[in-house]
């Protein structure tokens, strides 16, 4: 563009366009198509049968879990099942009914859009058990869970449009014009995830202060565990996004996609069993009482060296998180 004075002046979207186009955008081709979905859907099933076993476990050794706990896991696991039969057709149609067709590599099977309903809804639920836990335990404190409940609505309608504005420009190039929701909505998802971890991690080591030196043992343990799995799961999030930007057009980045709601489902099952576990040591005669979701938390002190055990020894469905309600009272 020449301005007034003669000079060449370029637009300033021209750089923004030689960016998208030499780096954001890539031809189609089996191995950057046909290879990644085939690879995370292969990692899906993996994950998809680990957390069927979890889903096991959860019904046939939390038999005293609350009624709607059990019918939202019910839920989860066809979610979790319906996301995992739509990646495996979408395979199909890439590779056997589309076999030779090169065109047909740069449009989305119908099971591939399919898939992103129950992507997220899966999302929002799991994280909706996580915040009815850490409201429960922090003694219902609103001001801790609003931002993971605001970034999880933000995660679900930016999944959403994307969901259905694909549907509408239907090409994986087409996709590139959606990047600022898929941007946003697993954006939010990584946000979601560490603002969990955050405060789970702050409640546990508040307890620590009230705690034995065999429960503060346990505290560093639940610790660990909680940063290994919502940071793995921040981590697929924003590597999806990553793919998704540097390699548009593509389905280099469903290789994380198609693992990421099946790695928060089956973080959150072991949770659950994790926990279950823990109150069977409590019945044994362990160090301190866990309250069980949905009702009010334990306001026992800790026993330094006694065994304080909840009103309710049998109720299974627990959270790590639910160890002490009092703990994050200042």
């Amino acid at each position: 563009m020449v301005d007034s004075a003669g000079l060449l002046r370029a637009p300033a979207t021209v750089g923004i366009h030689n960016l998208t186009s030499s780096i954001i955008m890539i031809t189609p081709t089996v191995s950057n198509q046909l290879g990644p979905y085939l690879i995370g859907t292969i990692l899906s099933s993996i994950i998809y049968g680990v957390t069927c076993v979890q889903v096991y476990i959860f019904f046939n050794y939390n038999k005293g879990s609350p009624k709607a706990l059990k019918i939202t896991i019910g839920i989860l696991w066809i979610l979790d099942t319906l996301h995992q039969i739509f990646s495996i057709i979408a395979v199909y149609d890439l590779a056997v009914t589309n076999f030779g067709n090169a065109a047909a590599l740069g449009f989305p099977p119908w099971s591939n859009m399919a898939s992103i309903p129950p992507f997220a809804f899966l999302e929002f639920i799991v994280k909706m058990i996580y915040v009815e836990r850490i409201w429960r335990s922090s003694g219902k404190k609103w001001s801790l869970v609003v931002p993971i409940i605001v970034f999880s609505l933000i995660e679900f309608f930016a999944v959403t449009i994307f969901f259905i504005w694909g549907m509408i420009i239907d090409t994986f190039q087409g996709f590139a014009k959606l990047g600022p929701f898929s941007y946003v909505g697993l954006g939010s998802s990584a946000v979601a995830d560490l603002l969990i971890a955050a405060i789970q991690i702050n409640i546990i080591w508040k307890m620590r202060h009230h705690a034995s030196r065999r429960t503060e043992s346990l505290a560093r343990t639940l610790t660990i565990y909680i940063i290994n799995t919502q940071l793995l799961t921040s981590v697929v999030a924003v590597l999806d996004i990553l793919t998704f930007a540097l390699a548009a057009g593509t389905l280099i980045y469903t290789l994380f996609f198609n693992v990421l709601a099946k790695l928060l489902l089956s973080c959150c099952m072991a949770m659950l069993n994790a926990t279950n576990e823990l109150r069977m040591d409590v019945d044994a005669g362990e160090l301190f009482s866990i309250p069980q979701i949905g009702t009010t938390a334990s306001r026992a002190p800790f026993a330094q060296g006694d065994t304080v055990k909840s009103a309710d020894n049998k109720s299974d469905s627990v959270s790590a998180v639910d160890l002490e309600a009092r703990a994050i009272d200042d």
